[in-house]
């Protein structure tokens, strides 16, 4: 399963834009999307939110996503 990469949380984290247009597409509060990003979420891997980052950062999907370490 992918998770969101340090990378994409980092650009999108104090990016305005990127947080405003999550908080409208989740009608969730500021903080909430704030907090989700610091999780690395899984509602941050669907396909609209990548293409939220992708448009307001520039990052490519291989970018955004990562494969999750599988623990022992």
């Amino acid at each position: 399963m992918a998770t969101i990469s340090q990378k994409a949380v980092d650009k999108s984290i104090s990016n305005n834009r990127v947080i405003g247009r999550l908080m409208a597409h989740f009608d969730r509060h500021y903080e909430t999307i704030r907090r989700w990003f610091l999780a690395k979420d899984e509602s941050l891997t669907t396909p609209k939110v990548l293409q939220v980052i992708r448009e307001e950062t520039g990052l490519t999907d291989s970018e955004i996503l990562e494969e999750e370490k599988a623990t022992a």
